[in-house]
């Protein structure tokens, strides 16, 4: 198993840089049709870091990223922001903002959210299959 750890300060502005950044590195492994569910997943999450938990005003962010090859890509994204009441149905088709969870919730194989020491976790997998690894040259 591969472990990646990022620890950075989110804002609204510097969010998309830091999902650049684990693109890129996942980029190495994966195809781009699993890293396109995985930057939609890391972009949504940490959009609402800073937008939702820190307000857009800067604030901790911690991405854990744990590549296991042939099985799966685990993603946890952790924030000491305002705690987040997690939505688990779709909102009302009149609602403006709300359905980053549940589209989340459709391209990953499990998610997972709970307030853990004043901080909001995030945790989801993503299952790969074996045609969907790159190979090491």
């Amino acid at each position: 198993m591969l472990q990646l750890t990022l620890n950075d300060t989110v804002t609204p502005c510097r969010a998309r840089m830091i999902v650049r950044a684990v693109k890129s590195f996942l980029d190495t492994f994966v195809t781009s049709e699993v890293l396109f569910d995985i930057e939609l997943v890391l972009t949504e999450s940490c959009n609402n870091s800073a937008l939702h938990a820190y307000q857009g005003l800067p604030g901790e962010l911690e991405i854990k990223l744990d590549i296991v090859e042939n099985q799966q890509v685990d993603l946890q994204i952790r924030d000491w922001g305002r705690e987040f009441q997690c939505p688990w149905n779709l909102p009302e088709t009149f609602e403006e903002s709300g359905r980053g969870i549940y589209i989340m919730r459709q391209v990953m194989h499990t998610f997972d959210y709970s307030r853990e020491n004043d901080s909001n976790v995030f945790t989801f997998t993503k299952r790969v299959e074996p045609e969907q690894w790159k190979e090491c040259k």
